[in-house]
């Protein structure tokens, strides 16, 4: 359960992060954007990391039982 919420969570760091990257693209590029992008990119790829780890791991065990 708490894996399918941070995907969710994911899912919303991806709008935060979509925002700042398009605020930068509109405008000159100014505190804080670049710093929200970021820190809402390394979270959210390390969420779909252990989603997809885990997702493999079960398709292992799957397999090979």
């Amino acid at each position: 359960m708490l894996l399918a919420w941070s995907i969710t969570f994911a899912a919303v760091l991806d709008v935060f992060e979509n925002v700042a990257i398009w605020k930068m693209l509109r405008q000159p590029v100014t505190d804080p954007w670049p710093q929200i992008s970021k820190w809402c990119a390394i979270p959210k790829f390390a969420f779909i990391v252990v989603a997809l780890t885990y997702v493999v791991l079960g398709w292992i065990v799957w397999m090979t039982s």
